[in-house]
Parts: structure tokens; C-alpha cells; sequence
């Protein structure tokens, strides 16, 4: 995807998807696990080219109703360069 892209990350019980809120396509589909302070993803299905079996390590900090996500180690920059440090606000 070509510049920034308002997305919604909806969390469930072992996966997130991640959806365009302009037309909303799937951009990715991703198991997810949680270790003190990081989210490790696995791409499930979507359109980058991350394949199946390679986990980003994602540093993650909860601050009242927002979620901010930075990269920590993820050997697909499509992922990587895709997740902004910006808060995602909780929507209820």
C-alpha cells in the first residue's frame, strides 16, 4: 500500500484482522501471542508479501483506550514499514 492508510485492528481470541476503513477490504489477517510488553504476528492471509511462518516481534503499550504498536524485530518490511507508532484508539 502506497502511503498511510486509516485501518481498523480488530483483536480476537488468537487473531487480529486488520481492515481498511475507506472500502473495507482485508488487508491482513494475523495470529497473534503476547509476551510481557510485545505481540508476535503471523501472517494468516492479506496482501503483503509476508509468508506464513515468519513472526514479528512487536512492541506494544496500552495507555487508557489507545494501543500504540512499534516494530521491535520482524524480518518482513512489509509488515514492519505498514505499522505506524501512532495511537489506535479503542472503539467500543
Amino acid at each position: 500500500m502506497d502511503g498511510a492508510v486509516p485501518v481498523i485492528w480488530q483483536f480476537d481470541k488468537d487473531t487480529v484482522q486488520v481492515t481498511n476503513i475507506s472500502d473495507s477490504t482485508l488487508v491482513e489477517k494475523m495470529t497473534y501471542k503476547i509476551e510481557p510488553g510485545f505481540l508476535l504476528f503471523t501472517k494468516v492471509s492479506g496482501i503483503s508479501s509476508c509468508d506464513t511462518n515468519t513472526i514479528g516481534k512487536y512492541k506494544y503499550n496500552i495507555k487508557g483506550d489507545s494501543l500504540f504498536v512499534s516494530p521491535f524485530d520482524d524480518p518482513c518490511n512489509d509488515r514492519a514499514s505498514a505499522v505506524s507508532n501512532e495511537a489506535n484508539i479503542r472503539i467500543r
